[in-house]
């Protein structure tokens, strides 16, 4: 089988992601890697919402410590929910005192290191997709968001990290990957 970079398998699915969109709210787009369904945004109805969208088969069994492998499927994807966060070390909020620290300081921490009680997986090589429907033919930006955390911690499922704000107010596709 082909050894593909992380990047390339990305650059590749985004390209025929972009491409193919239709002007229906979460529709079905053809992507090198097969078919993916979307969904309206919550909260921003007008934003197609794609999550979960694996760019590399999972690095389990014998394509643990290999290079990067193609993501291809006959069937269609659902990208309905985000994928399982990629497995990471325990996020505990010291009980530090800062001058004038509200009381919402430990919840928000949690929630910008993604560490809410979300499931954890190694099969969790994927990207989320927010995108505008749009009857111009002039291509739109893509800002491709990759969280922090020195790969100890942090996730694309947390609020800080959703795309259909920026997406609402501005004509660009956003993404957002996990990485291991």
């Amino acid at each position: 089988m082909k050894h593909l970079s992380p990047i390339v398998c990305l650059v590749s699915l985004l390209s025929t992601f972009v491409l193919s969109y239709h002007l229906v709210v979460g529709a079905t787009v053809q992507t090198s890697s097969g078919a993916i369904t979307g969904h309206a945004a919550r909260n921003r109805t007008e934003v197609s919402e794609y999550l979960g969208i694996p760019y590399a088969q999972p690095p389990t069994g014998g394509l643990r410590f290999a290079a990067p492998q193609t993501y291809n499927s006959s069937q269609a994807f659902n990208a309905s929910t985000y994928s399982p966060d990629c497995p990471q070390m325990g996020l505990t909020v010291p009980p530090l005192k800062y001058p004038g620290q509200t009381p919402q300081f430990a919840s928000i921490i949690e929630d910008f290191a993604g560490g809410r009680g979300n499931a954890q997986s190694e099969d969790c090589l994927t990207l989320n997709v927010w995108t505008k429907s749009t009857e111009s033919q002039q291509k739109k930006g893509v800002l491709l968001w990759i969280h922090g955390g020195k790969f100890t911690l942090g996730d694309t499922n947390t609020p800080f990290y959703q795309g259909q704000y920026l997406v609402d107010s501005q004509d660009i596709v956003f993404v957002s990957i996990k990485s291991v």
